[in-house]
């Protein structure tokens, strides 16, 4: 819970001081690239840290070296996507600034997608106070990134920077704080194993996702950057507590109910 406060304390902070300094075409340059690259995110993550998770084995290594090994993989393969699409992009929406924007994120997006096992073994031997020191650490430096890119006439780098940084510092602090530490493995038996409980929530994500984000695009599309900027600032500022409490419960509730899936009495009592 101090994670939660700290994290939604730092936020505020944060928002307050780089909405004074930015326009709103800077937010929503953000708001078609942001949805852009969450929804391929979405498209990739495929579910794996939460059944790694649920999975009750004695081979739990070997299924978090394949599964890691298998997120590199279409960690690269999705930013180099999103490195080609970034032209294309840009043409649709008549800016230009889309292609650097999209190709930071395509990092970004390779850091998020290596981060997912090392942070599901946190999960799964109930390392929450790791991951909340992390992610704590992580999104106070990315908010200093935002503010000094802000105070420095950046613009809209203000809002794209900070992604890379946090994601970055929660990958190596994931990795050193991890008890599994990972091997370049991958049998395709591990992953059919896992993907019984990995594919059946993958649906519904990426359905929230689309009806979540995909009206940015169809704002900024038909009405232009600063229009779908008030918008996206607007919604974003209603929907950060709710974020930031979802981050911390559903992980922890997820980790701590698969404890129990072999006790259907111990199940109900809780």
């Amino acid at each position: 819970m101090a994670g939660t406060v700290a994290g939604l304390v730092t936020r505020v902070a944060q928002v307050v001081v780089v909405a004074r300094l930015l326009s709103p075409e800077d937010y929503g340059l953000m708001a078609i690239a942001g949805p852009v690259a969450l929804l391929v995110f979405m498209l990739t993550e495929v579910g794996l840290g939460d059944a790694l998770v649920q999975r009750e084995s004695d081979r739990i290594e070997d299924h978090a070296d394949s599964s890691n090994s298998f997120m590199l993989i279409l960690g690269v393969f999705s930013a180099a996507l999103m490195v080609l699409a970034a032209p294309l992009l840009a043409v649709t929406f008549d800016d230009a600034r889309l292609v650097p924007v999209m190709v930071v994120f395509a990092i970004c997006q390779l850091l998020q997608l290596a981060e997912i096992v090392p942070m599901a073994m946190l999960r799964r031997a109930l390392r929450f106070d790791r991951i909340a020191i992390v992610s704590t650490v992580a999104q106070v430096v990315g908010s200093i990134v935002a503010v000094a890119c802000a105070l420095g006439g950046l613009g809209y780098w203000a809002l794209v920077l900070p992604a890379p940084v946090i994601h970055g510092l929660m990958l190596l602090g994931f990795y050193a704080g991890s008890p599994w530490k990972p091997r370049l493995r991958l049998v395709v038996d591990d992953l059919r194993k896992l993907a019984v409980v990995s594919l059946s929530q993958y649906g519904t994500r990426l359905l929230g996702g689309l009806s979540s984000h995909g009206q940015n695009l169809l704002v900024g599309r038909y009405l232009g950057p600063a229009e779908v900027g008030q918008y996206y600032f607007a919604l974003s500022r209603v929907q950060l507590v709710t974020q930031l409490l979802a981050t911390q419960f559903i992980p922890i509730g997820i980790s701590a109910f698969s404890r129990l899936q072999g006790d259907v009495r111990r199940m109900l009592d809780s």
